[in-house]
């Protein structure tokens, strides 16, 4: 399984992402350590394209309010078709979806998200 993940705030991910490699996940970011765009960073390639690609986006948002620069990603997996999930960095939280958003997405809180991942991971290893 090929996520993506993008946060609203440098770090915010940290938790999931670890959680999600745990599980066997493969994990990849919108931007590299200076906050560039993957698809646009000399030599990159966006997650959401070539031979196996990001099948869903996960944001994980520190607080409410509109999208962050490091969110744009959630625009790209929309646009892409895929499913798009925000969680939110405190555990206990459901994340605050940004406006105009709620159509093409779906929040939960970051237990149900890692406990989902677990249930996909094995469906796809008892084919």
């Amino acid at each position: 399984m090929h996520i993506l993940v993008t946060e609203s705030a440098p770090g915010a991910s940290r938790r999931l992402v670890g959680r999600l490699r745990e599980l066997g996940c493969r994990v990849s970011a919108c931007h590299d350590s200076s906050t560039v765009c993957r698809a646009v960073a000399p030599g990159g390639g966006c997650p959401l394209d070539g031979a196996e690609p990001a099948g869903i986006v996960v944001d994980v948002r520190d607080g409410a309010g509109e999208l962050t620069a490091r969110e744009y990603g959630v625009v790209c997996g929309v646009r892409a078709r895929r499913q798009v999930v925000f969680v939110d960095v405190d555990e206990d939280r459901r994340a605050a979806v940004p406006t105009g958003m709620n159509p093409h997405m779906t929040a939960v809180q970051m237990p149900a998200l890692v406990q989902a991942c677990a249930d996909a991971l094995r469906t796809e290893q008892g084919r």
